[in-house]
């Protein structure tokens, strides 16, 4: 399970369940650990890592929470959440992936909440952000940003200033604000 790109110094709980050979859920024993290997590489660790065997009394949930403030978890990296000893019914679960997850690692955003703006428009489609302009001091680059429910966002310079927009796939049965900062 993809756990997702989380911030440097998250905390994560998430849960999954050990089941025996016919299916039936069954406690991970013989002094179970989990570990985290980063990238594609052996390097592991325990650090910031806590297991709970059968969660709440329920026989095979188990729960685990990782810290990712030890100097292990960097961002640009991919981890894997991996059993490295445990028993499930007697037979072996050790190199089980429960779950994977990065840091900071899937791709550049654009925070438009961070835009150094003097003046902003927003445009909003059914209620989902689809296309701003922020005028701010700029550096005269163009440069162009794949965001999240806006397919082109373009930069480049205007009258002094990056004139940065985001444009929507439909431009009809649009509703504009215009915020003045």
């Amino acid at each position: 399970m993809y756990l997702g790109d989380l911030k440097a110094s998250a905390t994560i709980d998430f849960t999954f369940t050990t089941v025996n050979t016919s299916g039936a859920p069954t406690t991970l024993a013989g002094t179970p650990a989990i570990s985290v290997y980063r990238g594609n590489s052996t390097a592991q660790t325990t650090a910031g890592v806590t297991l709970t065997v059968d969660l709440d009394g329920v026989t095979g949930l188990n729960h685990v929470r990782l810290v990712l403030g030890d100097g292990f978890y960097t961002t640009g990296n991919d981890y894997h959440v991996v059993i490295t000893t445990g028993t499930v019914g007697g037979t072996s679960v050790v190199g089980y992936v429960v779950a994977e997850f990065s840091i900071e690692n899937r791709g550049a955003r654009l925070d438009l909440t961070q835009v150094n703006t003097t003046e902003t428009a927003k445009t909003t489609v059914g209620g989902q952000l689809r296309r701003v302009h922020a005028l701010a001091g700029g550096n005269g680059t163009n440069q162009d940003f794949a965001v999240a429910n806006a397919p082109i966002v373009h930069r480049n310079e205007a009258d002094s200033a990056d004139l940065i927009t985001m444009t929507q796939t439909n431009p009809t049965d649009t509703k504009t604000v215009h915020t003045p900062s």
